[in-house]
């Protein structure tokens, strides 16, 4: 009889997990960055290509508005055990050039470098930065 019990409850657990890890939202980052190649030219101007996790599968088409976030760690003290506190910083947006399914390239629309932005340690989109939809 515990036996059956036993069982059940651990197929309660699995479909709680299961259930779970199909409910959370996905997220979708810069996989991927292409640039001119400079070639040392007085006031050169290098383009930039951001290759994305986001496609038309996700509603993005030519021209859609993406803002890009950064997730930064910080170390507490305050926390308990000194835990690291995770924040989500918008540091700009891009606007996407090309689509397919999956994927899709995407320019520089608007970098965050206002006096009152946060400071970064590395200026400009890098990989692993999350883009949403632009939604103002």
């Amino acid at each position: 009889m515990w036996k059956k019990k036993f069982l059940f409850l651990l197929l309660l657990q699995l479909i709680f997990i299961l259930s779970y890890e199909s409910a959370k939202a996905k997220e979708y980052v810069i996989y991927s960055i292409s640039q001119d190649v400079p070639m040392g030219y007085k006031g050169e101007k290098l383009r930039k290509n951001f290759h994305l996790t986001m496609g038309s599968d996700q509603g993005v088409q030519e021209g859609t508005l993406l803002d890009v976030f950064r997730m930064v760690s910080v170390f507490n003290p305050y926390k308990a055990n000194g835990q690291y506190s995770n924040y989500k910083l918008k540091v700009g947006e891009l606007s996407v050039i090309q689509t397919d399914k999956e994927f899709s390239t995407a320019n520089l629309h608007k970098f965050n470098k206002e006096e009152k932005a946060p400071i970064l340690e590395i200026e400009g989109f890098m990989i692993g930065d999350q883009v949403e939809v632009h939604t103002e």
